[in-house]
């Protein structure tokens, strides 16, 4: 039993070594100068990355194709509150709704007149 004991504090020993080492690892990883250079060229990156699409965006928004754009989303957002975009989307989704219809009636149709040969 002291055997036991003993080999159970050990362990509780090694264990409490482990969680200590860990720690340690992880905060010196943490504090390293090399973790710190990435997060400095990470941020660096995403600053620039900010830059370029501001930059793009400005020089878009200035060009021609760039105001065509602009103004055809003006005139889609007005499409938009008017109800034109809803009312052709209803249109279009009726003449689906029937197409499918019609065709369901003609398959139904189709095997309601094989039943009626077979009977």
């Amino acid at each position: 039993m002291t055997e036991d004991k003993s080999m159970n504090e050990e362990f509780k020993e090694e264990f409490s070594k482990f969680s200590e080492n860990l720690k340690s690892a992880f905060n010196q990883a943490w504090a390293s100068e090399e973790r710190q250079k990435f997060q400095g060229d990470i941020t660096e990156g995403i600053n620039q990355l900010g830059t370029a699409l501001t930059d793009f965006v400005t020089s878009f928004s200035a060009s021609e194709t760039g105001q065509k754009f602009i103004n055809e989303v003006d005139e889609f957002g007005e499409r938009l509150r008017s109800g034109e975009v809803e009312e052709k989307a209803r249109e279009g989704l009726m003449t689906v709704l029937q197409k499918v219809n019609s065709e369901l009636k003609k398959a139904s149709d189709h095997f309601s007149s094989e039943e009626d040969d077979n009977a």
